[in-house]
């Protein structure tokens, strides 16, 4: 459509350019023929009237020459019509023409596309089909494997969980009891040091009394001393003068002395005894105190020891109480949490059974159309399609045993009928064992075909323990 546009654009274009041209050519030459009649060459102005008539004839001439070149210019636009319209024609049909070619194009095309959609659509919906099954066996195994490795992980999990409470408690256990050995450890070099202290000051405050008490009897010492000397030279005087006053009274006075020093001696002795005996009564005592401040030291630090044991067990009591809360708090969560994946695995397990009941309810179906020839336990391509078809559900549930049911009654009951059904389940099973199921997988049991018309036969593949 494009190119004959461009076709008669360009012969009108071509037309147009012709008549201009012709046009042109036809003034060029009235021009010419103008200035040659004018009479510029004989320069004769006096012929007026010769002139006038010049003038008048160029005139004529001139109007003949401009109606003959718009006749010529009224053909050039007629025959630029002529040729327009006769372009236009052949464009027409050549349009014309086009179009048909086009649309019976169009027509062999839409058919050969349509044909080809059909084909490729059939073959899209075979290999969909195909690919449904396999994706179908495939999400069934996959699901099979994910429950297996589910629950694979779950046992590992729990497993290690179990493992990490124990090194935990065992780890809490251990640094309780490092604690309660620090926290004793602490309480008895505690009792130690103010026992110590305690002793020490008691020793320190028994050298005082001590130091006090020997200052003390020092200076009563030596305050009788005195007291004795004082009484002695008094006496010695007394005795002087006793002598010189009277022989006798000195005698008498000597007497006296000597038993008043006596008296005195025994007196002194007798104080000194008393000062010893009161030293050792307080030195008994103060030892006595001593004693009894260390043994009531040595108490408080008991007493502090036990209450400081008494408050770390029951610190420990109150962590363990608080540990086990939590242990019983988390064996509570993952108790629930167990029983709510064990629910749903078991939903899980309960649509799977449900699943693949349905899916093997269809072979009881299939396998009731296997017939084979009379006599004959050969598998024929028709048989083939149906245990292609039985193949499947049996393959994906791969943990099922296969039970083949077979019962003939082809020859009046007799043995041959239990040797062909016996031949026709081992034929049904080598067939499906070439497929990929596992040889152990299989039971054929041959029943009895008296229930049989004659001349029939009765095939049964199903899964046991699955309610068919």
């Amino acid at each position: 459509m494009n190119i004959e546009t461009r076709e008669d654009t360009f012969t009108r274009t071509r037309s147009t350019w012709l008549v201009l041209t012709i046009t042109a050519l036809l003034w060029a030459g009235l021009c010419v023929w103008a200035v040659r009649s004018i009479g510029f060459v004989d320069g004769k102005a006096s012929r007026t009237d010769e002139l006038t008539l010049g003038a008048d004839a160029r005139q004529n001439e001139v109007e003949t020459a401009e109606s003959e070149a718009a006749e010529l210019a009224m053909l050039a636009l007629e025959a630029e019509e002529e040729q327009r319209l006769q372009a236009q024609a052949a464009a027409a049909e050549r349009r014309q023409l086009a179009a048909e070619a086009e649309a019976e194009e169009q027509a062999r095309l839409a058919a050969e596309a349509e044909a080809e959609e059909q084909a490729r659509l059939a073959v899209e919906a075979e290999a969909a089909e195909r690919a449904r099954l396999a994706a179908e066996a495939e999400a069934a195994e996959q699901a099979r494997l994910a429950a297996e490795a589910e629950a694979a992980e779950q046992a590992r999990l729990a497993a290690e969980a179990e493992a990490a409470e124990q090194a935990r408690l065992a780890a809490e256990a251990e640094a309780a009891e490092l604690a309660r050995l620090a926290a004793e450890a602490e309480a008895e070099e505690q009792a130690r040091l103010v026992a110590e202290a305690e002793a020490a000051e008691q020793a320190r405050l028994a050298a005082e009394a001590e130091a006090a008490e020997q200052a003390r009897l020092a200076a009563e010492a030596e305050a009788e001393e005195q007291a004795r000397l004082a009484a002695e030279a008094e006496a010695a005087e007394q005795a002087r003068l006793a002598a010189e006053a009277e022989a006798e009274a000195a005698e008498q006075a000597r007497l006296a002395a000597e038993a008043e020093a006596e008296e005195q001696a025994r007196l002194a002795a007798e104080a000194d005894a008393a000062e010893q005996a009161r030293l050792a009564a307080e030195a008994e005592a103060a030892e006595q105190a001593r004693l009894a401040a260390e043994a009531e030291a040595e108490e408080q630090a008991r007493l502090a020891a036990e209450a400081e044991a008494a408050e770390q067990e029951r610190l420990a009591a109150e962590a363990e109480a608080a540990k086990q809360a939590a242990i019983e708090e988390q064996a509570r969560e993952a108790a629930a949490a167990e029983a709510s994946r064990v629910a749903a695995v078991a939903r899980q397990l309960r649509r799977y059974e449900n699943l693949r009941e349905r899916e093997l309810q269809v072979l009881v179906g299939l396998s009731s159309q296997i017939q084979f020839e009379p006599g004959s336990a050969t598998v024929t391509r028709d048989i083939e399609r149906l245990l292609d078809e039985i193949f499947n559900p049996l393959y994906l549930y791969s943990e099922l045993p296969v039970l083949i049911s077979v019962a003939s009654n082809e020859y009046d009951g007799t043995t041959s009928d239990g040797l062909l059904s016996r031949d026709r389940g081992r034929a049904i099973a080598s067939y499906l064992i070439t497929r990929g199921l596992e040889k152990d997988r299989f039971r054929i049991l041959i029943e009895s075909g008296d229930d049989l018309a004659s001349g029939t036969q009765r095939v049964s593949v199903s899964a046991e323990g699955v309610t068919q």
